[in-house]
């Protein structure tokens, strides 16, 4: 089974070149080479990355599956308490251009130099705030972003098929991406 870590490593292999190394993932993201390691060996074993010509390269298609069918059941979050953080989900773009927040409080990570006041929402991993804010690659933020308006318990329908249809496109320029390099 997944874990968030998993699903974190995984998400930022997505906004990457083959080139990556272990190393600088975790540096990137702010957790331990080791595990990255055990997160890319989880993630081969649930077929979301595979190895070609010695370079890890994620499965697209398996991506899109689990992410579309398994993520909202799989790594439920739920807002909690009102703080100041960095917009995640419906908050974040691309979806927060196309939706008219309300009056309730916009999802957030906690982060004590964030930007909104809103309502918390945990992150995939607790460097997520730090990372986002701290190392902008625009990819990995909104892959966040969309992964939790699925994850999250009070998304609207209207989100969730925002976060979708993004995710789809996302999913479609990754793939062609990636064919440069196979």
């Amino acid at each position: 089974m997944l874990k968030a870590l998993d699903l974190y490593v995984g998400l930022k292999i997505l906004t990457v070149e083959p080139s990556w190394s272990q190393m600088q993932l975790a540096k990137d993201l702010r957790v331990s080479s080791y595990s990255i390691n055990y997160a890319i060996k989880a993630l081969q074993k649930a077929k979301l990355l595979t190895v070609h010509q010695g370079k890890i390269f994620p499965v697209i298609s398996h991506w899109e599956e689990f992410m579309l069918s398994s993520v909202k059941y799989c790594f439920v979050v739920e807002a909690k308490e009102l703080t100041i953080g960095l917009p995640t989900a419906y908050a974040a773009k691309p979806i927060c251009d196309e939706i008219v927040p309300g009056n309730d409080p916009l999802p957030v990570w906690t982060y004590p130099n964030g930007q909104i006041r809103g309502i918390s929402v945990e992150p995939l991993h607790p460097s997520v705030p730090e990372v986002v804010a701290n190392h902008p690659n625009t990819d990995l933020y909104e892959l966040l972003a969309l992964t939790d308006t699925l994850r999250l318990v009070n998304s609207r329908a209207r989100e969730i098929n925002l976060a979708e249809k993004y995710l789809k496109q996302k999913f479609k320029t990754i793939k062609e991406f990636l064919e440069s390099f196979v």
